[in-house]
């Protein structure tokens, strides 16, 4: 059976006719670097997609994406040697929250970083099972959706 359908018109007759063709079957090596680059975007989606974290009994949604953990990051180092530092910043939702305290603010660094590093452990996992494969067949039947955080 084949794995496509080519439809082809013949201009001159106006008759259509169905060619049947097989997909060309990817080699092993083929095969699993398409799916490390698939893990790679997987990982950078969950890597970027923020967590949920109690604040003052409410949860915050906080952005995880590189440009927020820089600044984040910072703030820590603020806070570790400052222990009077605030910090203020915008969430996901645009709403305001304002004069963090250090504790709260180490607190926060250390979620996204707990999730960074997560995800990061996860896609090692993954990776090394892809790498490990004997055909094509096994790199495909790696479920990619399995073990992220969140």
């Amino acid at each position: 059976m084949a794995d496509g359908l080519e439809i082809i018109l013949n201009p001159i007759t106006g008759q259509v006719n169905e060619v049947p063709y097989d997909l060309p079957v990817p080699t092993l090596a083929e095969a699993k670097a398409a799916r490390l680059a698939d893990l790679a975007n997987i990982r950078w989606q969950h890597e970027v997609a923020g967590i949920v974290i109690p604040y003052n009994g409410q949860p915050v949604q906080i952005r995880t994406d590189r440009e927020v953990r820089t600044e984040l990051y910072q703030a820590m180092g603020e806070a570790e040697k400052d222990d009077e530092f605030v910090w203020s910043f915008k969430m996901a939702n645009a709403i305001w929250v304002r004069n963090v305290p250090a504790a709260a603010v180490l607190m926060v660094g250390s979620a996204v970083k707990a999730h960074i590093k997560a995800c990061f452990d996860n896609e090692l996992t993954l990776n090394d099972a892809i790498l490990a494969a004997t055909s094509v067949e096994a790199v495909q039947a790696i479920d990619l959706t399995v073990g992220w955080p969140g």
